[in-house]
């Protein structure tokens, strides 16, 4: 694994029969977030964020065989640094009146629970919605497309949707 042609860490990769098992550790500071990127002879597929665990950052991710495919012959991994963590807390908006899913019924039960966040990205857009311990899980029936993550010091529930409103599953 390179960050900006310096070696920085391992990426181990083995065969779990229609799936390829990764797993990457490096010891870079945890202060930014950095995207880690499979490169190939015919192409790179991104394979997500390193995130921190017992003292290095670390990514575990299972690909299907045949989404590798595209890439070609696996030849590097490339570590990418982005934004500090402080500077990705400010990039969150309140959501407002928009609506981020295509869904009436869900845009309707995300302005009920008052509070979302908006995070709009290139390719898509963010949705956290806040949640305190014993509270019910938010848009229940979406679990799956979620992750939960701190975000201002509060736990979130976090969806990801495309530019059209429709969730996006992200593996892990």
């Amino acid at each position: 694994m390179h960050l900006s042609a310096q070696r920085v860490g391992t990426l181990h990769m083995k065969n779990d029969g229609l799936y390829r098992a990764f797993h990457a550790e490096c010891a870079l500071d945890t202060e930014h977030i950095y995207r880690l990127t499979l490169c190939g002879e015919e192409g790179e597929l991104p394979l997500g964020v390193l995130a921190p665990c017992d003292g290095a950052l670390c990514l575990t991710r299972r690909i299907s065989a045949s989404s590798l495919r595209a890439v070609g012959s696996i030849v590097a991994a490339r570590a990418e640094a982005g934004k500090t963590l402080d500077a990705c807390e400010e990039d969150w908006l309140a959501l407002g009146g928009r609506r981020p899913f295509a869904c009436a019924e869900l845009s309707a039960a995300i302005d009920a629970l008052g509070d979302a966040l908006l995070l709009e990205e290139e390719q898509r857009a963010r949705i956290a919605l806040p949640f305190p311990e014993g509270r019910p899980f938010p848009l229940e029936p979406l679990f799956c497309f979620a992750t939960v993550r701190s975000i201002g010091g509060k736990r979130c529930a976090v969806f990801t949707v495309d530019h059209a409103g429709k969730p996006i599953f992200l593996e892990n």
